[in-house]
């Protein structure tokens, strides 16, 4: 009898050196893809062009840490997948893989977890809901290159009885009907409700509810993205509402697309649109104080820089001066027979003789990629925009965290982390 109060004191003892969570009843993660440092910088000197200085932005007061974001392997640099399943599952992996371990395993995913737990769960994305980030939350696949076995998959849940998700919305349209895999699931049924106009979704419909309003990806926010992202997460944010809680994905997919094209009136442009989302996600938190907001990225993109071997010097007023991505611009000027009139439709900047003679040339060799990058070359020279490549870049990334619960995810960590911390609030209940 002695031996088991010796026990049970001990026990106390150590539980109570052991960190202590209560569940967030809401959990919002929002991923910048390709959001690093550079990328915020950008958009606070753009804020500063409508004031005397240089200004705060909607992130900073919330700035909690730093993630290294490297994949499975020495020395390299992370594609979505790898960093996905590493925000997702709590494990690393090698690139090109979604929600698979290194050896090929598996993993459990924050989203899943939290459906496991009681909770709705959502994704919001810019991009297709097939798309890495998003897949790396909601199944496993080899390659994130099988787009059409991903939703595929999505579907097949909902026919099991076991949807990840109560709410996808994004693009993808494509990789839904024409796949060949599909055969006559997306014909109406009472299993879910498929929509591809924003306005058909229903609020009251408490089936999953899948939304994909374009082919692919939708349009860029610089090329009048609808639905926007703010309104695809408001949407989202009334939905899963409930008594139980719920664990949303907001994913601002194309920040990493315009860095890919060096396209800083893009990535400026996907930046100011992923800070208003972000502000109507944190004053949701302040109206639900038991919820909880992350944010980061998976990694950086282009190797950006504010500033370049010209000088030291930024002119981001150039930046609303151009009202289109460069490849809405290109594409535009290589289909045109009147190139300055459709130029000036969509730039207030006047290019130089020589500066059309190349565009010229372009056009005459229907070389719409060459274009885009010279187009986009021509406005980084303007407002000294320096870019070190058209691919990722293996720098640390920002965290930041607001609500409840935020202190857990101040420090320097792994991007791993995230994925566990935000596991350990929503299994509180289990591990107290």
């Amino acid at each position: 009898m002695k031996i088991n109060y010796i026990v049970k004191i001990i026990l106390l003892i150590i539980a109570s050196c052991l960190p202590v969570y209560a569940a967030a009843k809401n959990i919002i993660l929002m991923i910048g893809d390709g959001m690093g440092t550079p990328y915020l910088s950008a958009l606070r000197y753009y804020q500063a062009t409508s004031t005397s200085s240089n200004t705060t932005t909607i992130f900073d007061s919330m700035g909690v840490g730093m993630i290294r974001t490297n994949p499975v392997g020495k020395f390299k640099v992370t594609d979505s997948a790898a960093g996905g399943t590493a925000l997702a599952t709590g494990e690393k992996t090698e690139n090109g893989r979604i929600g698979i371990s290194a050896n090929m395993q598996p993993l459990e995913s924050v989203l899943k977890v939290a459906k496991k737990n009681g909770l709705k769960t959502g994704v919001v994305v810019t991009s297709s809901i097939t798309d890495a980030t998003p897949a790396s939350f909601l199944t496993t696949n080899s390659s994130r290159k099988n787009q059409n076995e991903i939703a595929y998959s999505y579907i097949q849940q909902i026919m099991d009885n076991q949807p990840a998700f109560d709410v996808l919305l994004g693009g993808g349209q494509e990789y839904f009907e024409k796949n060949s895999l599909m055969k006559t699931e997306l014909k109406p049924n009472k299993h879910f409700h498929y929509a591809t106009v924003f306005t058909e979704l229903n609020i009251k419909d408490h089936r999953p509810e899948i939304g994909v309003f374009s082919e692919k990806g939708l349009p860029f926010a610089v090329d009048n993205r609808e639905p926007s992202l703010s309104a695809m997460t408001s949407y989202a944010l009334q939905k899963l509402q409930n008594k139980d809680g719920f664990f949303l994905l907001v994913e601002s997919s194309q920040i990493d697309w315009c860095g890919h094209m060096n396209d800083i009136v893009c990535a400026v442009n996907e930046m100011k649109d992923f800070a208003k989302t972000v502000e109507l996600v944190k004053q949701f938190v302040n109206n639900h104080s038991d919820s909880l907001l992350v944010i980061t990225a998976d990694h950086s993109t282009g190797g950006l820089t504010i500033g370049s071997e010209r000088g030291k010097y930024w002119n981001p007023s150039v930046i609303d001066k151009i009202h289109a991505s460069g490849e809405k611009i290109s594409k535009a000027l290589i289909s045109s027979n009147n190139n300055p009139k459709n130029w000036l439709k969509y730039s207030d900047l006047p290019l130089n003789k020589q500066q059309w003679a190349e565009v010229e040339r372009y056009k005459k060799r229907n070389d719409q990629l060459k274009l885009r990058r010279y187009l986009n070359h021509l406005i980084s020279l303007t407002t000294n925009t320096g870019w070190t490549t058209e691919s990722h870049t293996g720098e640390d990334v920002p965290v930041f965290a607001y609500g409840d619960h935020a202190t857990m995810f101040h420090g320097f960590y792994d991007n791993t982390e995230i994925g566990i911390r935000l596991k350990k609030i929503i299994m509180a209940d289990n591990i107290n």
